[in-house]
């Protein structure tokens, strides 16, 4: 991890909030300083939720994702972004992601009104009111209850076989039992003896898979003295026993891309490596991080696939399973790496590269299960589809300035499969031309970073947004990009899901 006080520090761009803060998921495509200076606000940031209150900072490092939620009216603040830039030599400067702050939240006390009404004519003084503000916050903010929280977490899982005492770790933050408790179920959303739990099991499941250890060791090694107690806790907080849990893994998985990752877990196969990120695989980083042992970049892939290639290789799974329109460069040193290599033909449908998977790791019986299951809702939306005469939604993507009629391969099995009629083929549109086909429902999928959500923010505001039935009808459903834009068995099952609620609630 490279210092940030080595790097020149450089403010792109100031964005002032009063009332009309950033809507939905958003992507950092620079570092950010978000301030707050009057008001009460939320965010989520990876898979925390914390408050944010007057004089309140939080920097968020590039490439990650964040969500500002719960803003009350009137709540008045400001999004710096900015970059980076590590020297190369006496006369090259260049920019830099890999950057992180060590310590990203806290409150200070500045004059951020003065920092705001910097002429941004005057480039050398902005640029260096911003650093000293930027520096004031990092060295002289004072800690939040999520940094003590955050240092008590961090903790618990670098000691899972710990007791994890209430007191005992109160006393490691400096701070009292009950302010403790409080603050980590607020900060969490669970108790201390939840997070101990959910510590110690992700650590069992590690030494299931990766080691020969017998049971009553393992159990010894996390804290538990009672083999059979923690047999039973086990799969209370799995659903599979420990010997059964350890049995599915024996076989060693690498998925090299998610849409692999959601067709092995739709036949209850959680892989030995695959790709990760609290964003681009936000459902499948949520549930099973700690499941999968190594995890490979899902940040911009196609960027970081050697990394990805050179990790699979130093774990040398059984088996590598890939999509064929990876390139030929990638296909020649994926059939270097000493494991067998599924490839798989990405012009076959989802149902048929499930079945291909599923008969390379003997899991026939699970897609079969699943096939059927899916099979059972489709009927059932079909049927909801023919008795109310339903007209499939319009979904659009918006990325950058420009707006698309989207219908990706998912998409389009997915209403061949509930009878809907064949979608329009891609196609950019203007606003004007969407207001013309009149949808009575829009789905939007679009990108989160900084061009696309202005761009997105200027069209809500739009009289011809605005004019249109479906805004007006409160018919306007925001697609999660991580599941819309994959092509898998899982992911095709969740759509399914999605479409039958809505079916539903039109029905009531």
């Amino acid at each position: 991890m490279l210092d940030w006080k080595m790097a020149t520090v450089r403010l792109k761009e100031v964005k002032t909030c009063a009332g009309t803060w950033p809507k939905g998921p958003s992507y950092a495509d620079h570092y950010m300083l978000i301030v707050i200076y009057s008001g009460n606000a939320k965010m989520t940031y990876g898979l925390n939720e914390r408050e944010l209150t007057p004089d309140h900072f939080f920097v968020i490092n590039a490439g990650e994702s964040y969500e500002i939620t719960s803003v009350e009216a009137g709540v008045e603040g400001a999004l710096f972004y900015f970059q980076l830039y590590e020297e190369i030599d006496s006369s090259t400067l260049v920019a830099n992601v890999e950057y992180q702050f060590k310590k990203t939240s806290g409150k200070v006390e500045l004059d951020w009104s003065h920092i705001l009404t910097i002429d941004d004519t005057d480039i050398f003084e902005q640029q260096l009111i911003f650093q000293r503000a930027l520096y004031t916050c990092i060295n002289q903010g004072s800690l939040t209850s999520l940094d003590k929280v955050k240092q008590i977490k961090t903790w618990m899982e670098e000691h899972p076989c710990n007791r994890h005492r209430l007191g005992e770790l109160a006393k490691l933050s400096k701070v009292t039992s009950t302010y403790l408790s409080t603050e980590f179920k607020k900060e969490t959303g669970k108790s201390i003896n939840q997070f101990s739990t959910k510590v110690k099991i992700a650590e069992a499941k590690k030494l299931l898979r990766t080691t020969p250890l017998p049971l009553k060791e393992i159990s010894a090694h996390v804290g538990y003295d009672d083999e059979f107690y923690f047999s039973r806790k086990f799969k209370k907080e799995t659903g599979k026993a420990p010997s059964f849990y350890r049995e599915i893994h024996r076989l060693k998985v690498a998925a090299y891309d998610k849409d692999v990752l959601g067709d092995l877990l739709a036949l209850h196969c959680v892989p030995y490596a695959a790709p990760m990120h609290p964003k681009w695989t936000k459902a499948y980083f949520e549930q099973y991080q700690h499941d999968v042992p190594v995890h490979l970049s899902a940040y911009r892939a196609d960027l970081d696939w050697r990394a990805n290639l050179k990790q699979i290789q130093y774990v040398q799974p059984n088996l590598v399973i890939a999509k064929k329109q990876v390139s030929e460069e990638q296909q020649h040193l994926l059939k270097q790496i000493d494991s067998e290599v599924l490839l798989l033909d990405s012009s076959k449908t989802w149902r048929h590269q499930l079945l291909t998977i599923a008969n390379e790791i003997r899991g026939e019986q699970e897609a079969t299960h699943f096939l059927k299951q899916y099979d059972d809702v489709v009927e059932e939306c079909r049927e909801l589809i023919a008795d109310k005469k339903v007209q499939p939604p319009t979904i659009i993507c918006i990325k950058g300035q420009s707006i698309f009629l989207y219908a990706n391969k998912g998409i389009q099995d997915l209403f061949e499969d509930v009878g809907f009629q064949k979608t329009m083929p891609n196609a950019e549109i203007n606003l004007t031309q969407l207001a013309e086909k009149e949808p009575s429902q829009l789905w939007v999928l679009h990108l989160h970073d900084h061009q696309t959500e202005s761009f997105y923010e200027e069209l809500r505001a739009d009289e011809i947004w605005l004019g249109m039935s479906a805004i007006r009808n409160n018919q306007v459903i925001s697609l999660p990009s991580d599941l819309w834009f994959e092509y898998s068995a899982t992911a095709q099952y969740k759509k399914l899901l999605f479409l039958k609620k809505q079916l539903l609630s039109m029905v009531e």
